[in-house]
């Protein structure tokens, strides 16, 4: 009996409608009851997963193109914020090519920590905004809008973006990966190139074969 009564309880005390699984599934509507309410958001650079490195980007500066340990690449994006809840806004970073494509983006809920340097504002460790393997060589050298929207949950909301130059592949990263990720653009291999390099390409001796690709 006692068991009976202690299911039906827990059954009680779920939730009245499934989840999604979607990160941003539970945030208020981006309509005018979310606004900045004065809060502000600043979008800079990073080195690595750190609230250390951070830089401040202005429209017209650089970053690099960093491979990443699974055989990925993305572009370290920082936040710095005031006026919000800090305790687990949702981000949403994304890329896009000077012709409006979207070609890379990520969605996560994350705590923002206090500056030390400055109590009142609010930082945000750098984060990877994943480039896709097949659109990633055409922003080599080139130009990549990035935006940000952070939603704090508690009715604000807050946008920026920033015209950014990805000068080249990370000069930090192994050789291996810089060459790696060269490669794949200058030989149009497939992984870079699914459909056929441009037409307009000099295609290389050996285009679309997979030799230099690392997966």
């Amino acid at each position: 009996m006692r068991r009976a009564l202690l299911a039906l309880i827990l059954l009680g005390c779920g939730p009245s409608t499934p989840s999604t699984g979607d990160a941003g599934g539970d945030i208020a509507p981006p309509d005018a009851a979310c606004s900045p309410s004065g809060a502000t958001i600043e979008l800079g650079g990073g080195t690595g997963p750190t609230l250390a490195g951070y830089r401040p980007l202005s429209n017209g500066d650089t970053v690099y193109l960093t491979p990443g340990p699974q055989g990925g690449q993305h572009i370290w994006i920082g936040l710095r914020a005031t006026g919000i809840d800090p305790s687990q806004p949702l981000v949403t970073l994304r890329a896009y090519r000077d012709d409006g494509a979207l070609i890379g983006q990520i969605r996560v809920r994350l705590r923002f920590s206090p500056l030390q340097e400055d109590p009142s504002r609010y930082g945000l460790p750098a984060l990877t905004l994943i480039i896709d393997d097949d659109r990633y060589c055409s922003v080599l050298a080139a130009s990549v809008r990035v935006t940000a929207e952070v939603n704090d949950g508690s009715g604000r909301c807050l946008n920026v973006e920033r015209t950014l130059r990805v000068d080249g592949i990370d000069p930090a990263a192994l050789e291996i990966d810089q060459r790696a990720r060269l490669a794949c653009c200058e030989q149009f291999l497939r992984r870079c190139y699914p459909a056929g390099p441009p037409a307009d390409a000099s295609v290389a001796a050996d285009a679309g074969g997979d030799a230099g690709d690392d997966g």
